[in-house]
């Protein structure tokens, strides 16, 4: 009776530890997926009221986990004002710039940005891919895939140069001045990915 006991408590003890291995590990990866991003900044109060709506559709195209970055994007590309076109996803839709409506245009930026994704990962590209090809069109996800699979500004200035012909434009923002002085090549915005994480607060891996 005893000898049973005591192998039951070892299979206990096994199954504790066995467990706590894969407890730890699993949180070990989560810490790699993500990591705070201390000097983020506030995405603005006209912004956070279409929080509801980015809700829904992130839910809808399951990147619910992206919401910040939805936001974000929605930060950038608009500030939420000056265009019903919030997250100016009307040409991603192959239509004119500025068509949608605000809702419409959430959602379709938030199919738009879940394509974007999915691509990236396929491919075995990281997140900043995906983000910048949100901004770029999609066909800028295999050329990282043929240019090492990550992200670096390097790559989305030389697909900028590629595309624009070389012809710049002046950029007065705060990252690009900081940068290069402050312009930019005439196609889409190479700083875009920078310019999106200025507003996450927790910068994530793509899985």
């Amino acid at each position: 009776m005893r000898q049973h006991s005591n192998t039951f408590i070892l299979m206990f003890i096994i199954i504790v530890i066995v467990l706590a291995v894969i407890i730890s590990a699993s949180v070990s990866h989560k810490r790699k997926m993500a990591a705070l991003n201390d000097d983020a900044i506030e995405v603005s109060q006209i912004v956070m009221e279409y929080e509801d709506l980015v809700d829904h559709y992130a839910q809808k195209y399951e990147i619910e986990e992206y919401k910040e970055y939805l936001l974000a994007i929605i930060e950038v590309e608009s500030g939420g004002y000056g265009s019903s076109d919030v997250m100016h996803s009307s040409e991603s839709a192959g239509l004119p710039i500025d068509t949608l409506g605000e809702e419409a245009s959430i959602d379709q930026g938030c199919a738009h940005f879940a394509e974007c994704l999915k691509e990236a990962s396929e491919q075995g590209c990281d997140l900043k891919t995906a983000i910048q090809a949100y901004n770029y069109g999609k066909g800028f996800i295999p050329y990282v895939a043929e240019n090492g699979g990550a992200y670096t500004f390097d790559l989305a200035q030389a697909f900028a140069k590629e595309q624009s012909g070389g012809a710049t434009k002046e950029y007065k923002n705060r990252i690009a001045i900081e940068r290069n002085g402050g312009w930019r090549y005439s196609y889409g915005n190479m700083f875009y990915v920078p310019l999106v994480e200025q507003y996450v607060t927790i910068i994530r891996e793509l899985e």
